[in-house]
């Protein structure tokens, strides 16, 4: 009975422990660690409307965080309109190198998964340095790294790019994030800057706690916005 007691406490005292540190998760996302807290997992639901509104598609994203610096995740894609169901996933990992003061990274890596027999396209290699700085007292992040190199394995060619966003916390609650990429470079081919094509992404979420987010996003090139606009709404839930 002593001994029972005794786990019992321990058991207390570290579910504790636990819930007390995932408690500093914080609220404000420009606050957040680039990977979860060890033991915590998320889900995150986006459906995009696509081709002038004709077209929607469903992303679902999985991720569990191995421990606080290392952070795996599920990727699938699924159209709606057709419903389709995709032989292919994509799985990914990130692993925080630096997560003290203004500087945040995170280096990520995604492979694609695909079950389909004689497929041609068999989807692309990415490698990112993940990083954030803050700014202004965490009211202004500066994102970059993400997607830095990606490796389509069917054509056998390569895609530099200098993705850019920055992310302004109105408040406890409300975040709103503009991204665009400064420049690419395929195999073969010219670099292509800001200068020639203008793609914006403009996102705004809204924390309603630690746990749960809701957010609404718009993606066009500047240049023919009325063309390539995309219009989309995300969920993201976490268990700590």
């Amino acid at each position: 009975m002593k001994k029972l007691t005794m786990f019992a406490s321990c058991l207390i005292f570290g579910l504790f422990a636990a819930s007390s540190a995932f408690a500093d998760y914080p609220t404000e996302v420009n606050k957040r660690p680039l990977t979860l807290p060890g033991g915590s997992w998320e889900v995150d639901a986006g459906l995009n409307l696509t081709d002038k509104f004709e077209s929607a598609n469903l992303g679902l994203i999985g991720k569990y965080a191995v421990n606080d610096t290392t952070q795996v995740h599920v990727g699938y894609g699924l159209p709606v309109k057709d419903f389709k169901v995709a032989k292919a996933v994509e799985l990914g990992m990130n692993y925080g190198v630096i997560h003290d003061g203004p500087l945040h990274m995170a280096p990520s890596l995604t492979l694609p998964l695909s079950f389909e027999e004689g497929a041609d396209v068999l989807g692309s290699i990415n490698i990112g340095l993940d990083s954030r700085y803050n700014l202004s007292g965490d009211q202004i992040a500066i994102y970059c790294g993400h997607g830095l190199v990606s490796y389509n394995i069917s054509a056998s060619s390569h895609l530099i790019a200098l993705p850019l966003g920055i992310g302004y916390q109105v408040d406890g609650q409300i975040n709103i994030r503009l991204d665009t990429t400064l420049a690419t470079m395929a195999k073969g081919a010219d670099l292509v800057s800001i200068a020639d094509t203008q793609p914006i992404k403009i996102s705004m979420i809204y924390s309603m706690d630690s746990d749960m987010d809701v957010g609404v996003n718009v993606d066009f090139n500047a240049d023919a916005a009325g063309d390539t606009l995309t219009a989309g709404v995300a969920l993201a839930y976490r268990a700590f």
